[in-house]
Parts: structure tokens; sequence; C-alpha cells
């Protein structure tokens, strides 16, 4: 059938492809928070409530002399509110704030990779899942695999065509006045609108006005699955949700809850001489609430307003299995902070921390479990950044270079060709010249170190080659065909495919259905002009161009004819019942014939430019879902035999080889060939950076995978402000888990040392707003009452 379809389709014309929709980007976390710098208007212009570079009422609430009773505010209408704990009280408490205790003895040891690994199409995801936000967006994952969620990139606005979740019969659309009344920073996340679309609409722009109505309605009842189905609980979360400002014109957005734990934790370093380290990434819808599915509701931590980031290009996320080996290969550890209390249980304890009610052992020994890790993490990450030899390092830094070189000279050009200030023609001559000539440097030096990468990482790639000999020998031993042995992810994402490839051909179906009755009418119109042409002949008509005319008729009946073929197999219910042609007493003319044939040929062409490519689209998905089926029962078959000849436990431990070896050798061919910019990439990224960044060669970036801020801020802490340069530290990180933050670089399965987020809230979302947050309480009655 393939082979008529395809004399058919070379009448077909080459159609043109529809133009791809232009959509303005979606803005990101940072780059609205700095358009919005200039401050909102109203209530909201009481940036900072909640530090001492910002209302000091606020502070003294949060922060009473010792031996002063707590005296809580008073909501006008809310009657008396109970005092608010703000931190644990461990051994060694003072006013100023808990003294946090030295190390211990870490925890248990991470659990090893899950039974059933990988097939030999891919490794088996680890953690949260593949990549996500750019450096000015936030992260959001889990505690472990059971909660963690792959990550995205933030959204592309699509205001013109969101589709909203589908409503149940009867439901009555969700309430979205009240979100008008949402601060600009926020409602524009929930809009998922530019800047320029924001402006449009408030013109009046009826397609944006109908877009922002569809993606608030969207918003509702995401929320709703999120939060539970309590509209006042969701209207007052994000009305509780406001900036603090950070200093230099940056606000950080984030729920009161969020915002009094940081408010403490402010204090309390500041107490010990240390700043608290400034962030714009909070409050990040990222378009995720338009298009939840696939998702978890913890992943909503920054999109509610629970989550912050710090230091991202410093502390970037770790989920890469070739760097994760390659840390353990090098380091001897993996990237994750291993806590005394792993998971749900950890997310528990985390949240009596933050209430002040937990267990002191038990704090205790989280919080020098933290410690411990993390002198552990930041000596590893000082150890790979010098574990090649410095020629290597050398060589690599030489491109860096030439790449940093390339990129400050087109921000020179660029600033040069902005209409203010006017810059002479000579100006930007010479700047262009000079981006020329640096691109063609870094060409150079690109071209000569691809193939030394073979040498700069042979010390590596002798100790992969080592590994891989190692956990060959292992399947050897047990008589197992690494590739045929198959873990049950290996089946599933069979299972997948195979639904996948079923799903492609119902929509397949559906969309040729239309051009069933178009050809059968084709079919029926070119019988009725060859039936008019055979009466014509016997009426004598004859003529050299009706045997053209003939001719052309021909062409499509028998070009119909594959074409039913392949319909009926994308669509088995098709029917092609033609009927004989009857023909009428007039008498034809040849120009009649003639006017009749050139309309069949158009809209044959144009049928069969759709109906080839679909044909054969369909029946290779139809030959690789027998394919896959088959290698389905083959690998079934084998992990059965092999099961019952060595066991269960023998063939989940091989599976997790089978994994290693994969990871190993991915790992070995990045080394070599700078796999998707695996050793050096084209720039500073937040996820699985390049080795290059890693190393400390980009000048942009102080390297490493865990490098905490230097020492230092005294000044600015005395001053109560926030440090770009200081305060992300061990007195940091265990203050901020001392009072009920999840730390992301305890996830197993990849770290994220970067995010942290109130367990509380994470409890909140992943129970659909069963497990109420109670932080908060205090600064909330303190803004109640200050206008």
């Amino acid at each position: 059938m393939v082979e008529r379809l395809r004399a058919a389709e070379e009448t077909a014309a080459e159609q043109q492809s529809a133009p791809a929709p232009v959509r303005p980007p979606i803005q990101s976390n940072r780059e609205t928070a700095d358009r919005l710098a200039a401050g909102p208007v109203g209530r909201d212009e009481l940036a900072g409530l909640g530090g001492l570079a910002g209302n000091r009422a606020v502070t003294n609430w949060l922060a009473p002399d010792p031996g002063t009773p707590v005296s809580t505010p008073v909501a006008p209408s809310a009657g008396p509110v109970a005092p608010q704990a703000f931190g644990p009280a461990p051994p060694g408490t003072t006013p100023g704030g808990p003294v946090l205790a030295g190390p211990t003895p870490g925890g248990p040891k991470p659990a090893g990779p899950a039974p059933g690994g990988p097939t030999q199409n891919g490794p088996k995801p680890v953690g949260p899942g593949p990549s996500g936000p750019t450096p000015a967006g936030p992260t959001t994952a889990g505690p472990g695999p059971a909660q963690g969620v792959p990550q995205k990139q933030p959204a592309a606005p699509q205001p013109a065509g969101t589709t909203t979740p589908a409503a149940k019969a009867g439901e009555p659309p969700p309430p979205i006045d009240w979100i008008e009344s949402l601060p600009a920073h926020v409602k524009q996340q929930i809009d998922n609108f530019s800047d320029v679309q924001v402006a449009a609409a408030d013109k009046g722009n009826k397609g944006l006005l109908d877009a922002r109505a569809r993606n608030r309605i969207t918003f509702m009842r995401t929320m709703r699955w999120a939060m539970g189905n309590d509209d006042t609980v969701i209207q007052k979360h994000f009305q509780e949700i406001q900036p603090i400002d950070v200093g230099d014109g940056q606000q950080l957005w984030a729920h009161v809850s969020t915002r009094e734990r940081l408010l403490a934790v402010k204090i309390e370093l500041e107490a010990q001489g240390v700043p608290m380290p400034r962030t714009t990434v909070g409050l990040g819808m990222r378009g995720d609430h338009l298009s939840p599915k696939g998702l978890s509701r913890g992943w909503f931590t920054h999109a509610a307003g629970f989550a912050v980031d710090w230091r991202a290009t410093a502390t970037p996320k770790i989920k890469d299995p070739r760097l994760i080996a390659l840390f353990e290969m090098v380091t001897g550890g993996r990237p994750d902070m291993k806590a005394s209390v792993e998971g749900d249980k950890r997310i528990d304890l985390e949240i009596k921390m933050g209430a002040g009610t937990a267990d002191a052992a038990e704090s205790k020994k989280l919080l020098d479990s933290v410690e411990s890790e993390y002198k552990r993490l930041e000596e590893a990450s000082n150890k790979f950044k010098t574990a090649l030899p410095a020629g290597t390092l050398d060589r690599l830094r030489e491109l860096e270079q030439a790449r940093f070189a390339v990129s400050t000279a087109q921000r020179k050009l660029s600033r040069l060709q902005m209409p203010k200030p006017k810059a002479t023609p000579a100006q930007i001559e010479t700047a262009t010249n000079a981006v020329t000539a640096a691109e063609k440097h870094f060409a150079e030096v690109h071209a000569k170190i691809g193939p030394d990468l073979p040498k700069l990482f042979e010390p590596w790639t002798k100790q992969i080659d080592e590994k891989i000999a190692v956990l060959d020998q292992h399947f050897a031993d047990a008589n197992v065909d690494v590739e045929m042995l198959t873990s049950d992810f290996g089946f599933d994402e069979r299972a997948t495919r195979i639904a996948a490839l079923r799903k492609a051909d119902a929509a397949a179906a559906i969309k040729a259905g239309p051009d069933v009755g178009k050809l059968r009418q084709l079919h029926q119109d070119a019988v009725v002009v060859q039936a008019r042409i055979d009466a014509a002949k016997a009426a004598g008509l004859t003529d050299p161009d009706l045997a053209k005319i003939e001719e052309a008729v021909g062409g499509v009946l028998r070009g119909v004819e594959p074409l039913e073929e392949a319909l009926t197999g994308i669509v088995p219910k098709a029917k092609f019942d033609i009927k004989p042609a009857k023909v009428g007493s007039v008498k034809e003319t040849l120009a009649a014939l003639k006017a009749a044939a050139d309309k069949l040929g158009p809209r044959f062409t144009d049928l069969a430019k759709r109906i080839v490519p679909a044909a054969a689209v369909f029946d290779q998905n139809e030959a690789d879902v027998v394919t896959t089926r088959e290698d389905v029962a083959v690998r079934r078959k084998f992990r059965d035999e092999k099961t019952a000849a060595l066991g269960k436990k023998k063939i989940d431990t091989l599976i997790d080889e089978k994994f290693q070896l994969m990871t190993l050798k991915s790992l070995k061919d990045a080394l070599l060939d700078n796999t998707g910019g695996f050793v050096f990439g084209a720039k500073l990224e937040v996820n699985d950076p390049s080795l290059d960044q890693l190393f400390g060669l980009m000048p942009e970036s102080r390297g490493g995978f865990f490098t905490p801020d230097p020492a230092g801020g005294e000044k600015e802490a005395k001053a109560g402000e926030f440090s770009g340069q200081h305060g992300y530290g061990l007195l940091f990180i265990k203050s901020m888990v001392a009072h009920g933050f999840e730390p992301g670089m305890a996830w197993r399965g990849g770290s994220d040392p970067m995010h942290f987020e109130l367990a509380e809230g994470r409890k909140f979302l992943t129970s659909a707003g069963g497990s109420p947050v109670e932080a908060g309480a205090t600064l909330r009655a303190i803004e109640s009452i200050i206008p």
C-alpha cells in the first residue's frame, strides 16, 4: 500500500507549513520583581514589614527585650490573639535566639536506588526530575522521590488559547472578582501575562480580558485541587501574600506564614552578627497553575508563596545522574545532605521545631546532622574544583575566558546601540569589530580543545572504565545479558509508549474523519465525469483534447483507490460505496467536460497531501506497537527465567547495577564529547551546570556545587540590612531548619540547596488543605492594625 500511496503523493503539491504563533515570553520571578520595584500603591507601600531595615515596630513585636512580656497586638475586630512562638527552644537558648550546637555523628545512610532500574533506552529518573528554572526563576521539588516532581521551565504565556480544566456538569464557575483587589505582582502571575499584555488588557483589549477571566477561573480550579474546596481559604491565602523590602529597591514576595518565619530567622542571625542573605525569588507560579496535569500538590510551594530560593548559581540544583556519579567518584559522597531523619518524618519534625513543640533531643540530632553534612558538602565542593590537574583546568579556563570576552563585547555593543546616550558611528564600528574578533578567537579555542578532551579527562575516564569493568564482571558471573535485563520502569516505559502510539492513532482517526466524505464525493464526481466522457464519445464527439481530459480523470480514479485504502486503515468504519453514474440527455461539449475535469485535480491533490503522510505515520505507529509488544514479551520471559534461577534479590541488585553502568557510560561519553554542553556550556546555569561552571572557571561564578557565602557582613547585620554577598552559610541553614523550613539540599535523588520551603506549607498542600498552616498568626495580627 505504501508504494501506491507514494505514487498518489507525487501528484500532491508542496504544502506550506502554518506560521508558528508568536507569543511574548513570560517574565521570570526576578525580572518581574525588578520591574515592579518602584512599588505598588496603597497598603503595599509599607515595604519591609518584617526586618530591621523596615518597620521598627514589627521588629519590636518579634524580638522583645529579655524579661519583657510579649504583648501581642489585637486586630480591631478579631479579638485577642495568642502570643506566637518564633522558634525552637533547645538547650542553650539565649534571649537573642538559640545557640546552635556543634556537630555530632550524622544520621543513617541514605537508601540506595529503588529496585527496578532503567532499560537500555535511558536511565531511570532520579529525584525530582528533569530540568527546571532559569537563573531568575524558582525551583520546586520535594523531600524525596515520593514527593518530587519534574521541574519545568517557566511556561510561555498563552492567553488567547488557554483552556480551563473541564468543570463538572452543573458546577458553577468559581468566584474570581476578588482577584482584582490583589497586588499587581500577584495578579500578573495568576493571569500569566507579560507586561505588554497587562497594559493591553488594562486598556480594554477584549481578547486579553477574556483570557484573563479564563486564566483566573483555571487558577481557582487548580487551587481548589491543591488547597481544598474552601474558596474563602484560597482568597484569604493569596490576600496574605505581600512583599518584604530586601533593600536596593528589591522585594521578596511570600505568604504571611513564610514571611513571619523568615523575619524570625533574620533576627536570630543578626543577634549573632550574621546578615540575612538577600533574594527576590519567592512567589513564582510560572504558568503551572494553568496546566497542572502531571504535577503533584507539593510542586506548588513557590506558587503558594511558601518557598524561597537563595544563591542559585553558587548552590545549583543537581539532579543529573551523571553529575551525581561523578561527585561520588571524585569526592566519595553524594551532593545531597544526609539528615538524621528522612521524608515525611523530617517534615513533621520541622513543623514542630518551627512551632517550638519539638522534642529537644530530636531537634538537636537533626541540626547536628545538618551541620556535619554542611561541612562535608562544602569540603567536597572545594575538592571537586581542584580534582583535575592544573594543566587541564588551565585549558578549560582559556575557553571560558574566550567565551566571557564574547559576551562582554556583545554587551558593550548593545549599550552603544541604545537610543540614549547616542553613540557615534565610529564607536559602534569599533564595538562591532571587537565582537567579531572575540567570536573568532572563541571559535579557534573551542575547535582546539574538543579533540583534546580525552587526554584532559583521562584521570577520570580511567576510573570510570575500572568501575564499568567491575560491573560488567558482575553480569558475566551471573550469566545475565545486561541489555536484555529490564526493570519495572523499563516495562512501564514501553507501556507508556504503546499508549502514546494508540492515542496518536485515535487522534489521527478523528482528524481524518472529515476526509472520508470528501474523498467519497471526489470518487463519485470522478465516476460521473468519466460517464459523461463515455457518453460524449458514444454520441460521436471526437477531439484530440478529449483524450487528455479522459487521461486526467483516469488519473484521479486510479489515485483515489489507494487513498481510500489508506483512510480505511486509519478510520476502519469508513465506507466508500460508489454508485453508478446516470448520464443525462444533454449534449456534452468539450468545454463543459474540461471544466468538470479541471475541478477534480486540485481536490485530489489537497486530499493526498493530508492522507498520504497521515497514513504513513499511522502504519509506522501500528508497526511500532507490534514490535514493542513482542519486545516486552521477550524481555518479561527473560527476566522471569533469570529471577527463577537467581532469585529476586539478585535480579534487583543487577537492575540497579545496570543503571549504574548506563550512567557511567553516559558520563564517559559526556566527558569525551561535551555531550549536551556537559563540560563547557554557553552560560551560567542553576540546574545541572557544566563542569566549567562547577570548577569555578567561569568569570561570573565562584564555582562548586555547594558554595556558601564568605564570612563577613557584620555591619549589614548590625544595620538590619539584607546582604547580597554574605549570610548564606551554616548558621543561616540551621536557623531556617530550626524555624520550620525544609531544605532542598536534603532531598534524596538530587540536591537543591538553593531551595527552602515552609514545612507547614508543604504539608498544607500535600494534604489538600487538610493540615492548616499555623505560622503567621503574629505577623497577621500586626499587619491587620498597621494601615
